[in-house]
C-alpha cells in the first residue's frame, strides 16, 4: 500500500524494482537480522535514489540509512512486533455505548468512522452496548461516562503517532487503564443525553 501512494500521481516515485520478501524466506531473514528490523511490514529504499524526491524530507526522520539504504523504521500500525513474540499492534477494539430508544441520538458508528478516517487507527473489533445492558452499567460505571452515545478505544490505538495528542485536544480522556473514552458530545452539536 505504501509502495502504491509512492507510486501515486502526487509523489510521482518511479522504481526499478519492488521485490517484495516474506518474513520466513531466507533473504528477509537475512535483511532482518542484518538491519536489526523489529517491525514487519517495513520499507527499504535505495538512499541514494529516494534523496532528489521531495518526500524524503517528510519521512527521513521515520528511519535510519545503513548501508546505502534508507530503512522505514516508525512503521504505521498495524504491524507485527517482531519482539514482542509477532505481537500484532495497532488493532483497535471500539465499544459502542447507545440508548438505543434515543432515535433522535446522533449515530456513533459514523463517529467512530470520522475519528478512524481521520486518525488512521484500524478498529478490528467494534460491540455495541445498550445503556441498560449488563456491560453497558459496567461501562458508565468503571469511566464514570455522563453523556451518551459514546465511543470507547482500546489501548491498542497509543500505537498511532499522535493519536493522543488528537484525542485530548477533543477533550476527551484516556483513562488509567489506557482505554479510550470519548467526552466531547457538545461539539458534535447534535442530539444526545446526559445520564447518572
Amino acid at each position: 500500500m505504501l509502495i502504491s501512494r509512492l507510486e501515486g500521481s502526487d509523489i510521482g516515485m518511479v522504481f526499478s524494482s519492488k521485490p517484495v520478501y516474506e518474513e520466513n524466506s531466507s533473504e528477509a531473514q537475512i535483511i532482518i537480522a542484518k538491519y536489526n528490523i523489529t517491525k514487519l511490514p517495513t520499507l527499504l529504499l535505495s538512499a541514494e535514489d529516494i534523496a532528489p524526491y521531495e518526500i524524503f524530507n517528510s519521512i527521513k526522520g521515520f528511519g535510519s540509512i545503513e548501508d546505502g539504504w534508507f530503512i522505514l523504521r516508525q512503521v504505521v500500525p498495524p504491524y507485527a512486533d517482531l519482539p514482542a513474540n509477532h505481537t500484532i499492534r495497532g488493532l483497535v477494539k471500539a465499544f459502542f455505548l447507545v440508548n438505543s430508544s434515543c432515535t433522535d441520538c446522533f449515530e456513533v458508528n459514523g463517529l467512530s468512522d470520522y475519528i478512524a478516517q481521520n486518525s488512521g487507527i484500524v478498529v478490528d473489533n467494534a460491540t455495541t452496548y445498550e445503556i441498560n445492558s449488563t456491560e453497558g452499567k459496567a461501562l458508565v460505571a468503571k469511566y464514570n461516562i455522563t453523556k451518551i452515545p459514546t465511543v470507547l478505544y482500546s489501548p491498542e490505538a497509543s500505537y498511532y503517532p499522535g493519536f493522543d495528542d488528537g484525542w485530548n485536544k477533543i477533550n476527551s480522556t484516556i483513562e488509567s487503564d489506557g482505554w479510550y473514552v470519548f467526552r466531547s458530545q457538545e461539539s458534535l452539536q447534535t442530539t444526545f443525553q446526559t445520564i447518572g
